[in-house]
């Protein structure tokens, strides 16, 4: 794991994990903009709250909150250049709020996209692995095995197995493991010199040694190895050979052709092939030589390997080479059920290495492609492979043994910085969603009686109860009080109802007629259609033509209770718009019984009281108006 990813687990596919994420991104900004809009909603409440009781207005963009970029736009438009100024600092930095996790939200799938990885991790797993024993006897070999090896060696690669080891098992070569120092404890080690290919200039052949001998054959080719490996009492020397050969003109034309040498401690010395105790000395080499000559004599008495002699000088000639001092860990006991290297049956290992690289080597030969000789690396790689699959021939008596190895897994991996965004709108969505809560709960009977208008439907909704408590009209058969949204549900909107009231072509929300009367002469009251509007004077009331309302513009415009006598047509603390203005003179829409829904207009005097039982809360007018 690095400092800026966090591995979220092994069992999930990226494209889930997508899909999670982006459904979480989206989820989190949306309850981000609902906590904030109740927030700002909660911070207006909470001052019309403070002030109800010194009858003090709030300026309408202080209560305004914003629900998306919608009402962000709206307000912009409303405002323009003003939502820059001082007054409504508030709002800006709503709109910017609102912008920022729009903007997430609307990059919710590149966000995830960005922020995930697919990657692998190590893990520790128990796998079925085949134990090293001594498999087939004293001529332990591996013959024609190619799958088993291929498959062997790549496995080792991919797993970074070092080569200063032997194997003590053989993991299962489908699964991705990998090696771990800790994890192995292998009996045989190896201490390895490693030769890269070396060229030979003029290598020259004898015309007299068969190729199957190649160490007499080419003298040159000899003087390479050091001394000690010379030693025939000690060192046991085997030889193998592949090529692809041509015949021109009466020879023999050897196009290009590879000596696999294997040079090791004569097993049968001190019975070392039985004993499987004491160190090993190896040496393999790969010896490439191209364009020369040999000299088939047929000769019945001899084997065809020594009919071909090379003669003259090779054009190319190279070698690469390993030189190996493998020794078995001190104090190890086991007998037979420990990894076995020795082997009488050395032949079987140059065919091996023979049989192994015949193809690749002949086929780029044929094309006339560059031919290029195992490396030392691949050459010990591949005993490292051999030995483990002559080990593994035959199964171990007891079967196949659990060890517990490191494997690479695929995972899934979360940037930093995407978990920090996510825990930021977490905590930001937990912190308002509990306050807003705990200001509900504190404020629950203050906030149902003033209701403070909350988002278009509150606002709305709000229209709805001033025209019903206008219209003094609701009342259910059971007593029960009205609900928010019966309020809502009989409400409209429009003029036609009363085209004289008010500014011409200004609508408003009209209460339902449809209503239960309390009684008999309610009920012939309310069924009088003419409108009247009611001017008080010295406490005398006369009634006069409905007159045309022309308003003059406000600057601004508050929320809170009016603080006017005739507030108390109203429910008791209940709020409504209007502009700042002399409280002497006001213009108040009320509502006789026998208008029902029609509004009309009364003109304050120096004491204002109720035009009737039925009067309900008003709307002032902000500039001094006359009737």
């Amino acid at each position: 794991m690095g400092t800026s990813w966090i591995t979220l687990s092994t069992g999930w596919s990226l494209s889930k994990v997508q899909a999670a994420l982006n459904f979480i991104i989206s989820f989190l900004g949306t309850v981000a903009i609902w906590a904030c809009s109740r927030y700002w909603w909660q911070r207006g409440g909470k001052k019309v709250l403070e002030r109800e009781k010194s009858q003090a207005e709030v300026p309408l963009p202080k209560i305004l909150n914003l629900a998306g970029p919608g009402d962000g736009f709206d307000a912009f438009m409303l405002l323009r250049w003003k939502i820059f100024s001082r007054p409504n600092i508030s709002l800006l930095f709503q709109l910017l709020v609102i912008l920022i996790i729009s903007s997430a939200l609307t990059f919710a799938g590149p966000l995830a996209q960005v922020s995930l990885r697919s990657t692998q991790v190590v893990r520790l797993q128990d796998l079925q692995v085949l134990k090293a024993h001594k498999s087939g006897g004293r001529f332990g070999n591996s013959l024609n095995d190619n799958v088993k090896w291929n498959s062997t060696m790549e496995s080792l690669n991919k797993a970074n197995f070092p080569y200063d080891q032997l194997l003590n098992v053989l993991p299962p070569p489908d699964v991705p493991w990998t090696y771990r120092s800790n994890e192995w404890d292998p009996v045989w080690r190896a201490e390895c010199s490693f030769h890269g290919e070396t060229l030979l200039d003029n290598l020259e052949a004898t015309g007299v040694d068969p190729i199957v001998n190649a160490l007499d054959a080419f003298p040159q080719y000899r003087s390479t190895y050091n001394a000690s490996w010379l030693n025939r009492s000690e060192i046991r020397s085997q030889s193998y050979f592949n090529g692809e050969t041509s015949f021109t003109g009466g020879k023999y034309l050897v196009k290009d052709l590879f000596l696999w040498f294997v040079l090791q401690s004569d097993p049968i010395v001190n019975d070392r092939m039985r004993t499987n105790t004491e160190p090993m000395k190896i040496s393999i080499s790969a010896l490439h030589l191209k364009n020369f000559s040999v000299d088939v004599r047929d000769d019945a008495t001899q084997a065809g390997v020594n009919a071909w002699r090379p003669t003259g000088v090779v054009t190319n000639a190279s070698y690469s080479r390993v030189e190996c001092n493998i020794k078995k860990k001190p104090g190890v006991t086991g007998g037979d059920s420990l990894p076995w290297v020795w082997s009488n049956d050395t032949y079987s290992l140059t065919q091996a290495y023979r049989a192994n690289w015949f193809r690749t080597l002949s086929e780029a030969s044929l094309r006339n492609e560059t031919v290029i000789p195992p490396t030392p690396h691949q050459l010990f790689r591949f005993y490292q492979a051999y030995v483990i699959a002559t080990n593994t021939w035959q199964p171990f008596p007891g079967g196949p043994v659990t060890q517990r190895l490191s494997v690479w897994k695929d995972t899934v991996q979360l940037s930093t910085a995407c978990l920090v965004f996510l825990l930021f709108l977490l905590l930001l969505d937990s912190w308002l969603s509990v306050r807003y809560a705990w200001f509900l709960r504190r404020n629950k009977q203050k906030l149902k009686k003033t209701f403070i208008p909350d988002g278009k439907t509150d606002w709305m909704l709000h229209c709805a109860k001033l025209a019903a408590h206008e219209a003094q009209t609701e009342q259910f058969q059971d007593n029960r009080g009205p609900k928010d949204r019966d309020y809502f549900r009989r409400a409209s909107f429009g003029n036609v109802m009363d085209p004289e009231l008010g500014i011409k072509g200004l609508a408003r929300v009209y209460a339902s007629p449809n209503i239960t009367a309390r009684s008999k002469s309610d009920a012939s009251t309310l069924a009088s259609p003419t409108p009247r509007i009611i001017v008080q004077t010295d406490g005398t009331n006369d009634v006069m033509p409905t007159p045309e309302l022309n308003p003059s513009p406000s600057p601004t415009v508050s929320f809170g209770s009016t603080g006017l006598s005739t507030a108390s047509t109203m429910n008791e603390g209940a709020n409504s718009i209007h502009s700042p203005g002399s409280r002497a003179s006001s213009v108040t829409f009320c509502l006789t019984p026998s208008a029902l829904d029609t509004p009309k207009v009364m003109q304050d005097g120096p004491k204002l009281t109720p035009a009737s039982p039925s009067a309900s809360i008003q709307s002032e007018q902000a500039a001094k108006e006359t009737i």
